[in-house]
């Protein structure tokens, strides 16, 4: 039959970034997405695609973004799946966390009132599991956004930094020389530094940080690094997007200029100036120094005034939904804080600028956990629970990342719709929540001691009672409240704390005057333009985390915020200490006790035994948990310490080399005429021989099978035979 061949056009760019090859191509898969984008750092790679939605509800008053990164387990040449379900099912933790790693950078870029549902989907194609992904699927998810023609302030791009190996350190003058470029998966989980920062030229729009007590000088090398790989990542997205657009790619595939298909539901200026003519500057002082509570109910009260002002306009006029008039009212709300703030120099509560809540500390909250801290501050109540478990009590982790991890440290995190006062059911682990716990687990895992001086597994659960805010932050706090208490021998207390920015932009989006915000509270937020979230100890800084509502920060207005963020920690770790100084001494009475000993390496399998059925005698009678590692090393786990000693004897039995003159009570197990066979130290068995008995002795009479005595090791023979004799 006959047929054509397609010649599909392909654009693609290839060039050395920093020690890696970086290709990135368009014009071949996904021909029917409104664009689709392949991205490549050496062996790894992702297709990147974007679909707007080009009929939205035009009631939405938000941006429907969705990042949708997917695990693809062929890309690391892995069947995956439970045992029942060989395919991939709901994003594991770790691409949810990139997910949110791609919006955070890309939802501040869109224009104001936009709300076309926009799906930008990112499947790695191959993966070598050393590259990181977060910083393609921000790459991608700018280039295939800008070549469909959505409207977007781009490029914005990511960069992971990490600390250079130390042997290499000798020639370094300043803190940048330590700092490496895109570092491998490894190299950054384990040097103490992991830094990825996004944004576009100029400014940073988004911080993920934890390391081992960073210092404000390392922190500040590293935000001026990034945003010079930031500028080049930018500029080579500017040279392939002219090159695309030069060839029509993607917008001549449809025919289509997406920008007549995008809607917007913003209030218009005359709206703007009628809302604030009804609701007016005396109405909106009557914000300041309300609680929150009285703030929510007094925003209701003057937008049902509007709602009943423009009732004949609502249902005659679309510039005048309900959606226009509410947003029209929190624009003028968001004007508000920032004439008090700016303008005034004082908050909607009537704190300075760098002054933090009333707090509260307390341990032991709860009877029968192992450990327990309660930390207050303002509106937001975060109690925390540690449960010390078993060496085996580990995570396991099988995903595309890696095959039978383990976890040891978990910090797990709830947001219950009671501590916002919503009259909703608990429902299942949501995207918040995991994003929220892996914060606080990064801010705290640098002062977990490790496994070799504290064998347990630690789970954290951080439940907020009450939010006002900063939950994660709190988070921080009262696990380490808890974990002192609970005798973890943590290296360091950490606290943290939320900082705000309220400014005003130029046409850049980016500040031309600003005020820097300490413990930001809910309205705050809300209202002005960052959550900068920093956590550390008395030594450093061990994480960071930076959502943006405006386009970007300057490197210098970001050391600023962390420096105001450290005088801020040091002063709420100070009350925590005056609450609990030092970890305990000793654990609660009902908390597990670990045993450790060590045995010869090769006689492990000895107390396992055979297809482990000497293992599985010693638990069940002394109902304890044992765990060996490689080295021989044996952790012995149970409440009851009289079954921690039963156990420790007997595999002290078992494992036991016979020396001469040691001396045990045996049982008689066989009678010979030549000799007693007496079975001692975990079922070795000697021979007291005829000749170490006096010449009249009668075998028979004198002992007897089943028996008890008293013998003592007189020889041990070249082929490993023991001669027993009879004490006593």
């Amino acid at each position: 039959m006959p047929y054509t061949r397609k010649t599909p056009q392909q654009i693609s760019h290839t060039q050395v970034f920093h020690g890696q090859t970086l290709t990135i191509s368009t014009g071949i898969m996904a021909p029917n997405c409104d664009a689709a984008v392949r991205v490549a750092l050496d062996h790894t790679e992702i297709l990147v695609t974007a679909v707007m939605n080009r009929a939205p509800n035009p009631n939405k008053d938000f941006l429907p973004l969705t990042i949708d990164f997917r695990d693809y387990n062929p890309a690391v040449g892995k069947i995956g799946g439970g045992a029942y379900r060989k395919r991939e099912w709901r994003p594991s933790e770790m691409m949810t966390l990139y997910s949110r790693i791609v919006d955070r950078t890309m939802r501040p870029m869109f224009p104001k009132g936009m709300i076309n549902d926009l799906v930008i989907t990112i499947t790695p194609l191959s993966f070598d599991r050393e590259t990181d992904l977060a910083i393609l699927g921000v790459l991608g998810g700018s280039l295939a956004t800008m070549l469909a023609g959505v409207p977007f302030d781009g490029p914005v791009s990511a960069v992971r930094l990490g600390l250079i190996e130390a042997k290499n350190t000798e020639n370094a003058q300043d803190a940048k020389d330590l700092i490496k470029v895109n570092p491998s998966v490894q190299e950054f989980e384990q040097n103490g530094f992991n830094l990825l920062v996004s944004g576009k030229k100029g400014s940073l729009n988004m911080i993920e940080m934890d390391g081992a007590h960073v210092s404000e000088e390392m922190m500040e090398s590293g935000f001026v690094l990034a945003q010079q790989i930031i500028d080049e990542l930018s500029q080579i997205q500017t040279e392939f997007l002219d090159k695309a657009r030069g060839k029509k790619l993607w917008l001549n595939a449809h025919d289509l200029d997406l920008t007549q298909f995008v809607m917007y539901n913003y209030p218009h200026d005359e709206l703007k100036a009628e809302v604030a003519s009804i609701v007016t500057a005396s109405d909106m002082d009557q914000f300041y120094q309300w609680s929150t509570d009285q703030r929510g109910a007094l925003f209701h009260e003057y937008r049902e005034r509007l709602r009943l002002h423009f009732l004949d306009k609502t249902k005659s006029d679309d510039n005048y939904r309900r959606e226009n008039i509410d947003g029209a009212l929190q624009l003028q709300v968001k004007e508000y804080y920032r004439h008090l703030i700016l303008d005034k120099g004082v908050r909607i509560d009537g704190r300075v600028m760098d002054q933090i809540r009333s707090l509260y500390c307390e341990i032991d909250s709860v009877e029968l956990t192992h450990g327990s801290g309660l930390f207050w501050r303002g509106d937001t109540q975060i109690l925390s629970s540690v449960t010390l478990g078993a060496p085996w009590d580990v995570q396991l982790v099988d995903d595309m990342f890696q095959d039978g991890g383990e976890i040891r440290f978990m910090h797990h995190y709830n947001f219950p719709p009671f501590s916002v006062n919503e009259a909703q059911r608990i429902r299942g682990t949501g995207n918040r929540e995991i994003w929220h716990g892996r914060l606080a687990e990064k801010a705290l895992e640098y002062v977990i001691p490790t496994k070799l001086e504290f064998p347990y597994t630690i789970r954290l659960v951080s439940e907020c009672l009450s939010s006002g805010w900063s939950t994660s932050m709190w988070s921080v706090c009262a696990s380490t409240l808890s974990m002192m208490a609970a005798w973890v021998p943590i290296y360091q207390p950490v606290s943290g704390i939320a900082m705000g920015l309220c400014s005003r932009v130029d046409e850049s989006g980016l500040p031309t005057s600003y005020q820097v915000l300490t413990d930001i509270q809910w309205a705050e937020d809300h209202n002005c333009d960052m959550d900068f979230k920093v956590a550390g100890t008395p030594l450093g800084i061990t994480a960071i985390q930076l959502d943006m509502k405006i386009h970007g920060i300057t490197t210098q207005i970001a050391m600023e915020v962390i420096r105001q963020a450290n005088i801020a920690r040091a002063e709420i770790l100070w009350v925590m200490l005056e609450t609990i100084a030092t970890p305990r001494t000793e654990l609660k009475p009902n908390a597990p006790k670990i045993t450790v000993i060590k045995i010869d390496a090769d006689k492990v399998k000895m107390v396992i035994g055979k297809w482990g059925e000497t293992i599985d005698k010693i638990i069940a009678e002394t109902w304890v948990k044992i765990d060996f590692e490689d080295d021989g090393t044996c952790m012995i786990t149970s409440r009851d310490q009289a079954m921690v000693q039963r156990t420790i004897d007997i595999i002290k039995q078992i494992t036991y080399e016979p020396n001469v003159w040691d001396s045990f009570d045996g049982l008689i197990t066989r009678i010979e005429n030549y000799g007693v066979f007496v079975q001692y130290s975990g079922g070795k068995t000697g021979l007291i021989g005829s000749r170490s008995l006096p010449p009249e002795t009668n075998m028979m009479t004198m002992f007897k099978v089943g028996n008890r005595i008293q013998v003592q090791i007189a020889n041990i023979t070249s082929e490993g035979k023991v001669d027993l004799k009879k004490v006593g």
